[in-house]
Parts: structure tokens; sequence; C-alpha cells
């Protein structure tokens, strides 16, 4: 096991070790972002895209966003293209990341607050002239600070929240950010169409309930659902709940919200 530990710290230490590239980032006039993983993340994560094109209107801002969560950029104006990624299959994404690659990003922005084998790949294979995180403990007994991929490393207070953090992520760049709010732009019709479907219960107190969550363990069950629409019943016979899901799982909550009304 020992052994093993010594190999997975060489291969890290090699695989982000680079020659250092003079480059003032506050230069930069192409950057792009990693965020493709959940949905709420890239909810989180749009005050970063606004606030720095704020301070830097010039400049270009591209998102690696995943298949999940990409339509949280739809008709943002801060975003100027979007690319999707499979995390999980590199081949799959090769011809993405080669066009990636010819297009010399002077910055990527990484926001994993661990060591990532898949997004440091990515990033070799990208090649930016410089490379932001979040501060990083390390691995296989490999530190941080011994990381020579990235050329910042932002600081991430203990209870600080992750809007913080991936906020401060700017800090490079001199960014000092004037607001925190999330940034969701919908079409004239799906405001329409969620308008129309919230004055069906003009008279009630809406509440809706997120039945997915990133970690499994810390989703809502079946169970724990039920005591909790009975209790909000309970309390108040003028609330109307709404269980909200994605599109795949949508037949999935019509069955689960049929059994608990049973």
């Amino acid at each position: 096991m020992h052994s093993s530990k010594k190999l997975k710290a060489y291969f890290l230490r090699l695989l982000t070790h680079k020659k250092t590239t003079t480059f003032d980032i506050k230069n930069a006039r192409n950057i792009l972002f990693f965020r493709y993983d959940r949905i709420g993340d890239m909810v989180i994560t749009t005050p970063v895209f606004r606030e720095l094109k704020r301070e830097y209107p010039e400049i270009n801002i591209s998102v690696l966003a995943s298949n999940t969560n990409q339509n949280v950029l739809h008709n943002n104006p801060y975003v100027d293209k979007v690319y999707i990624n499979y995390k999980n299959n590199l081949f799959r994404d090769l011809p993405t990341l080669l066009k990636l690659r010819n297009k010399k990003y002077d910055v990527c922005v990484e926001f994993d607050h661990s060591v990532i084998p898949h997004s440091i790949a990515r990033l070799r294979i990208i090649k930016p002239k410089k490379i932001i995180s979040v501060v990083k403990e390390g691995r296989y007994g490999v530190k941080g600070s011994e990381l020579e991929l990235y050329d910042y490393f932002t600081e991430k207070s203990k209870d600080a929240h992750f809007q913080d953090i991936w906020l401060n992520t700017l800090s490079p760049f001199g960014v000092t950010p004037k607001s925190k709010q999330y940034d969701l732009f919908c079409t004239d019709q799906q405001k329409k169409k969620a308008i129309d479907f919230l004055l069906q219960f003009q008279n009630k107190i809406i509440i809706g309930i997120n039945l997915e969550g990133a970690v499994k363990d810390k989703r809502i069950t079946p169970d724990k659902l039920k005591i909790i629409c009975t209790g909000l019943y309970q309390a108040n016979k003028d609330v109307q709940i709404v269980l909200l899901s994605s599109p795949k799982t949508y037949e999935d909550i019509i069955r689960l919200s049929k059994n608990i009304l049973l």
C-alpha cells in the first residue's frame, strides 16, 4: 500500500509539473471556467461571470459545463461560449479539449478544492497560460503547494459559503465583487409558463421541495417526504407543496406524489 501511494504521488507530481510562463493575468482577454458538475454549483457560480465581466467588459468568457448544468447559462449575457464536457469520458471529450487548446486561453479557472485527476488531465490538454484554483490540501502525501500546474491558489475560509469561495477566485484579477446575486435569464415564454403555473395557487402558500441532492445520503427519502408534507398540511391548510424535479426524474416524482396522497 505504501509503495502504491508513493507511485501515485510520483505521477501526480509529474502530471502537475510545468514550466513557468511570464504573463500578467490582468492582461487576460480569453478566460475558460471549469464548471462541469451539478446544477446548483453552476447557479452559485453565476455571480463570478458577471463580476469579472463588469470589471473587464472586453474579456471573453467561456465555460466548460456539463450536459446537466449547461441550461443554467442559457441567455446569460456575461458568458460568451459554453462547451459541454462529460467528466468521466476523456476520449469523448478529446475533440472539444483539442479545440479549446487551439484557442490558446490566457487563463483557466478550476473551482475544485480537492485534487481532481480528470480536471488536471483536461488542464494539461487545454494548456492555458495561467491556472487559478481554490487552495488544495493535496493528495497521496503531495502538498497542494507542490502542484506546479496551478499558478494561483485563492483562499478558502473554513466557514465560508461556496459562493464566496468561488467569487474569491477573481482576486488575482484584482476584482472585488459588488454583488453576490445569482443570475438566471429566462425567456418571456418561460416566465409566462411559470406565472401561469403559479396563478393556479394564488391564494395558497407555495412551498417548493427539491428532492434531488448532490450527496445521496442527504436526499429526502419518500418516508421523510411524507412526514414533511403531512406536517406542513397540519400546520396550515392553505399550503400548496410543489415537488421539484429534473425532466429525467419527472415520472418518478409523479408516482411518488400519488403514493404520498394514498
